[in-house]
Protein backbone atom coordinates (compact mmCIF):
# COMPACT_ATOMS: atom_id res chain seq x y z
CA UNK A 1 0.00 0.00 0.00
CA UNK A 2 1.18 3.50 -0.82
CA UNK A 3 2.24 5.25 2.40
CA UNK A 4 1.43 8.71 1.01
CA UNK A 5 -2.11 7.57 0.19
CA UNK A 6 -2.60 6.68 3.86
CA UNK A 7 -0.66 9.49 5.55
CA UNK A 8 -1.81 12.47 3.42
CA UNK A 9 -5.53 12.17 4.26
CA UNK A 10 -4.71 11.66 7.95
CA UNK A 11 -2.56 14.82 8.02
CA UNK A 12 -5.25 16.78 6.18
CA UNK A 13 -7.78 15.38 8.67
CA UNK A 14 -5.68 16.62 11.59
CA UNK A 15 -5.53 20.08 9.98
CA UNK A 16 -9.32 20.11 9.61
CA UNK A 17 -9.89 18.93 13.19
CA UNK A 18 -7.50 21.56 14.58
CA UNK A 19 -9.13 24.27 12.45
CA UNK A 20 -12.65 23.28 13.53
CA UNK A 21 -11.75 22.90 17.20
CA UNK A 22 -9.88 26.22 17.30
CA UNK A 23 -12.87 27.99 15.74
CA UNK A 24 -15.17 26.48 18.36
CA UNK A 25 -12.74 27.48 21.11
CA UNK A 26 -12.67 31.06 19.78
CA UNK A 27 -16.45 31.25 20.23
CA UNK A 28 -18.01 34.58 19.33
CA UNK A 29 -14.69 35.92 18.03
CA UNK A 30 -14.79 33.30 15.24
CA UNK A 31 -18.30 34.39 14.24
CA UNK A 32 -17.19 38.02 14.16
CA UNK A 33 -14.16 37.16 12.02
CA UNK A 34 -16.32 35.04 9.70
CA UNK A 35 -18.77 37.94 9.26
CA UNK A 36 -15.81 40.24 8.49
CA UNK A 37 -14.75 37.78 5.79
CA UNK A 38 -18.24 37.94 4.31
CA UNK A 39 -19.54 34.57 5.48
CA UNK A 40 -23.23 34.39 6.40
CA UNK A 41 -24.05 33.68 10.07
CA UNK A 42 -25.39 30.23 9.20
CA UNK A 43 -22.09 29.31 7.54
CA UNK A 44 -20.10 30.74 10.43
CA UNK A 45 -21.99 28.51 12.85
CA UNK A 46 -21.71 25.40 10.65
CA UNK A 47 -18.11 25.62 9.39
CA UNK A 48 -16.34 24.44 12.59
CA UNK A 49 -18.61 21.40 12.86
CA UNK A 50 -18.23 20.58 9.17
CA UNK A 51 -14.45 20.80 9.55
CA UNK A 52 -14.53 18.50 12.59
CA UNK A 53 -16.63 15.88 10.80
CA UNK A 54 -14.57 15.98 7.59
CA UNK A 55 -11.34 15.86 9.62
CA UNK A 56 -12.47 12.92 11.72
CA UNK A 57 -13.59 10.97 8.65
CA UNK A 58 -10.25 11.66 6.94
CA UNK A 59 -8.32 10.49 10.01
CA UNK A 60 -10.20 7.21 10.39
CA UNK A 61 -10.41 6.83 6.60
CA UNK A 62 -14.09 6.05 6.59
CA UNK A 63 -16.15 6.29 3.38
CA UNK A 64 -13.09 6.88 1.19
CA UNK A 65 -12.90 8.98 -1.04
CA UNK A 66 -15.91 11.13 -0.03
CA UNK A 67 -14.31 12.94 2.94
CA UNK A 68 -11.32 13.87 0.76
CA UNK A 69 -13.68 15.20 -1.90
CA UNK A 70 -15.59 17.16 0.77
CA UNK A 71 -12.28 18.56 2.05
CA UNK A 72 -11.28 19.63 -1.45
CA UNK A 73 -14.64 21.33 -2.02
CA UNK A 74 -14.35 23.07 1.35
CA UNK A 75 -10.83 24.31 0.57
CA UNK A 76 -11.98 25.58 -2.84
CA UNK A 77 -14.87 27.43 -1.18
CA UNK A 78 -12.55 28.96 1.43
CA UNK A 79 -9.98 29.90 -1.23
CA UNK A 80 -12.66 31.48 -3.41
CA UNK A 81 -13.90 33.59 -0.51
CA UNK A 82 -10.34 34.66 0.31
CA UNK A 83 -9.53 35.45 -3.35
CA UNK A 84 -12.66 37.59 -3.70
CA UNK A 85 -11.84 39.53 -0.53
CA UNK A 86 -8.21 40.03 -1.59
CA UNK A 87 -9.32 41.18 -5.07
CA UNK A 88 -11.65 43.71 -3.41
CA UNK A 89 -8.66 45.05 -1.49
CA UNK A 90 -10.16 43.99 1.82
CA UNK A 91 -7.89 42.17 4.26
CA UNK A 92 -9.84 41.06 7.33
CA UNK A 93 -8.38 38.66 9.86
CA UNK A 94 -7.99 35.11 8.56
CA UNK A 95 -9.19 33.20 11.63
CA UNK A 96 -8.68 29.96 9.68
CA UNK A 97 -7.38 28.45 12.90
CA UNK A 98 -9.35 30.53 15.37
CA UNK A 99 -7.20 32.75 17.60
CA UNK A 100 -4.02 31.09 16.28
CA UNK A 101 -4.28 32.83 12.93
CA UNK A 102 -5.35 36.41 13.43
CA UNK A 103 -3.17 37.76 10.62
CA UNK A 104 -4.83 39.63 7.74
CA UNK A 105 -5.63 37.45 4.73
CA UNK A 106 -3.20 37.49 1.83
CA UNK A 107 -1.78 35.45 -1.02
CA UNK A 108 0.03 33.17 1.46
CA UNK A 109 -3.34 31.89 2.67
CA UNK A 110 -4.30 30.93 -0.88
CA UNK A 111 -0.92 29.25 -1.41
CA UNK A 112 -1.37 27.27 1.80
CA UNK A 113 -4.78 26.02 0.70
CA UNK A 114 -3.44 24.87 -2.67
CA UNK A 115 -0.61 22.98 -0.94
CA UNK A 116 -3.00 20.59 0.79
CA UNK A 117 -3.30 17.11 -0.77
CA UNK A 118 -5.98 16.52 -3.39
CA UNK A 119 -8.25 13.50 -3.33
CA UNK A 120 -7.11 10.69 -5.56
CA UNK A 121 -9.29 8.23 -7.35
CA UNK A 122 -9.12 5.04 -5.29
CA UNK A 123 -7.59 2.08 -7.03
CA UNK A 124 -9.65 -1.00 -7.35
CA UNK A 125 -7.88 -4.14 -6.27
CA UNK A 126 -8.66 -7.09 -8.45
CA UNK A 127 -8.09 -10.52 -7.00
CA UNK A 128 -7.00 -13.09 -9.51
CA UNK A 129 -8.05 -16.67 -8.89
CA UNK A 130 -5.37 -18.75 -10.58
CA UNK A 131 -7.74 -21.71 -10.87
CA UNK A 132 -10.07 -19.73 -13.12
CA UNK A 133 -7.31 -18.02 -15.05
CA UNK A 134 -7.21 -18.60 -18.83
CA UNK A 135 -4.34 -20.32 -20.56
CA UNK A 136 -2.33 -17.09 -20.71
CA UNK A 137 -1.84 -17.39 -16.93
CA UNK A 138 -0.37 -20.88 -17.15
CA UNK A 139 3.18 -19.51 -16.87
CA UNK A 140 2.22 -17.58 -13.73
CA UNK A 141 0.65 -20.75 -12.29
CA UNK A 142 3.93 -22.59 -12.93
CA UNK A 143 5.96 -19.90 -11.16
CA UNK A 144 3.63 -19.94 -8.16
CA UNK A 145 3.77 -23.75 -8.01
CA UNK A 146 7.60 -23.65 -8.07
CA UNK A 147 7.62 -21.00 -5.33
CA UNK A 148 5.34 -23.14 -3.14
CA UNK A 149 7.54 -26.19 -3.75
CA UNK A 150 10.63 -24.16 -2.89
CA UNK A 151 8.99 -22.92 0.32
CA UNK A 152 8.09 -26.50 1.29
CA UNK A 153 11.65 -27.67 0.62
CA UNK A 154 13.04 -24.79 2.70
CA UNK A 155 10.76 -25.57 5.63
CA UNK A 156 11.72 -29.27 5.47
CA UNK A 157 15.42 -28.38 5.53
CA UNK A 158 14.87 -26.07 8.50
CA UNK A 159 13.22 -28.90 10.44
Amino acid sequence: MNVVAVVAPVLLGVVFVVAGASKLAAGEQWRTNARDLGAPDVAAAAVPWIELVIGALLIVQLWVPWPAIAAAITLVAFSTLLAVRIAQGDRPSCACFGQWSASPIGPAHLARNTAFPRPRRPRRVRVINLQDCPATCSRLRQVVTRMKASDRASSLQAS
